[in-house]
């Protein structure tokens, strides 16, 4: 039987789908009033399977905010803001694959139910899996990180990509983990005229994908995929399990997915080089002719 490991995402802000064949998958934790960022990765499994197993939460299963431990006390709004920001900027004194203070493989899921309670009283969460939902300064998006859990264990974390460029910004990931295993790029056109880019980020190894998204700049026959000054949208999962690109297929379509160095003739060290220099505003330029 072929291994899925799901990121269980609510969608947060409704946005433009990219491509009409995208998959619409239904998400698995829902909310009646709460409108979501829908999350295109969707990890599959279709090389060997590996030996451990991570379960997606089931699409039937009743959603409830009944804490697992005694919540401490909401913070006021002021208190609540300054502390995700600090999330954010700090991410909790460590460094990924951890986020926000929680490892993979190490944290329980009381202790994120009772962080994130102080925070927001009104978390979206079933018995494996806890959303919150929380606003940066600047921006009319909200944010949106969730936790999924085995065995009451954190198993994956989904960040939506509104507010991790304070931490997260191309070049501070890259210098951060380092030359990454795998670069891919693709963009596309659209019926309203827009041409988003795609920028995967791959560290099989590390049990993390980054995906910086934005609008291609068309110039003189050419895409140009600025991903300064963005942030991405995170997924990280349990490194001992090694996927593929082929895995994760973030569009539901494995042929939409180009290497970096296919798409723009660099490889994945001169991109390294290139984009982990803060001072870098070089864009990646692609031939607009070719349709992903």
């Amino acid at each position: 039987m072929k291994r899925i490991l799901c990121i269980i995402v609510i969608p947060i802000i409704i946005i433009a789908a990219c491509k009409n064949n995208y998959s619409n998958q239904e998400p698995l934790l829902t909310t009646t009033n709460t409108s979501v960022p829908t999350k295109y990765p969707t990890i599959r499994q279709n090389t060997e399977k590996p030996e451990n197993t991570i379960s997606p939460t089931k699409r039937n299963e009743t959603v409830t905010q009944t804490p697992s431990l005694t919540p401490l006390s909401t913070l006021s709004e002021d208190d609540a803001q300054n502390l995700i920001l600090r999330l954010l900027s700090e991410n909790g004194d460590c460094y990924l694959p951890c986020y926000w203070g929680f490892s993979i493989g190490e944290t329980r899921y009381g202790e994120v139910r009772q962080l994130l309670n102080s925070i927001s009283s009104d978390l979206i969460s079933s018995k494996k899996a806890i959303g919150i939902l929380y606003r940066t300064t600047g921006g009319p998006s909200p944010g949106y990180s969730e936790f999924g859990f085995k065995d009451d264990v954190l198993e994956s974390i989904y960040a939506y990509e509104i507010g991790t460029e304070v931490n997260h910004e191309i070049s501070r990931l890259l210098s951060s983990l380092g030359k990454p295993v795998d670069v891919y790029l693709s963009v596309f056109r659209i019926s309203s005229g827009d041409k988003p880019f795609y920028l995967i980020i791959f560290y099989p190894f590390k049990g993390i994908m980054a995906i910086y998204k934005g609008n291609a700049i068309l110039r003189n026959g050419e895409f140009h995929s600025c991903p300064q000054n963005i942030g991405p949208e995170l997924t990280i999962w349990d490194p001992e399990i090694e996927y593929t690109i082929e895995d994760i297929d973030p569009f539901g379509d494995i042929e939409q997915i180009y290497s970096l160095e296919f798409m723009t003739g660099l490889s994945n060290q001169e991109f390294f080089e290139i984009y982990s220099d803060p001072e870098n505003n070089l864009c990646l330029v692609t031939d607009a002719e070719f349709r992903p």
